[in-house]
């Protein structure tokens, strides 16, 4: 699920100041206002690029990272502990955005205590797009790999094939050109 958001044209004592996007927060509450769960009932993770997960739900991923990544029904077992589908996703977007304010930190992953599984929480784009003048249509693949769940995890081969499909597919569809300017408005 997506941050919600309002657009608010701000004045300061009668002198306008410009828009500013008014968003819902990434926290416990953004758990219980998308998925009705309440903060005892899950896990919060401030992911980042180490292998010092914060909280202990957190460390069954980490253990994965010491596994044998391609052994047998090793790709099952990742799919038991995350949501391979909202992994990728989240993965993907930062990627395609060019983000490159993320992956040595900035993220936040979560998952319901009893019998749930992680998911990631995109937010803080802001450096995607060449917003600051990074380079847009450099290779962000490496800068990826700066988390170590993802670096990690991608090595099972069948999360890398599903991972190289799915962003195939994506390029001809979410992200196609086209559709991508029309959402940005630009031209």
């Amino acid at each position: 699920r997506d941050q919600a958001y309002e657009p608010s044209i701000v004045y300061i004592n009668g002198k306008y100041y410009g828009l500013l996007n008014i968003r819902e927060r990434t926290n416990k509450d953004f758990i219980y206002s998308n998925y009705g769960l309440d903060e005892e009932d899950i896990y919060i993770e401030e992911v980042s690029s180490s292998l010092n997960p914060s909280t202990e739900g957190y460390k069954e991923v980490i253990e994965l990272l010491s596994e044998d990544i391609n052994s047998e029904g090793m790709y099952e077992k990742i799919g038991q502990i995350i949501d391979t589908e909202e992994f990728l996703n989240y993965f993907m977007a930062q990627i395609y955005y060019a983000n490159t304010d993320w992956a040595g930190g900035n993220l936040k992953a979560w998952k319901r205590k009893e019998n749930g599984k992680w998911r990631w929480i995109l937010y803080d784009t802001d450096f995607g797009f060449s917003c600051y003048g990074n380079n847009f249509s450099s290779n962000t693949f490496p800068n990826a790999e700066k988390n170590v769940t993802f670096k990690g995890l991608i090595q099972n081969e069948a999360m890398k094939e599903k991972f190289i499909s799915k962003f195939v597919v994506n390029l001809g569809t979410t992200f196609e050109p086209t559709r991508v300017k029309h959402i940005l408005d630009i031209s």
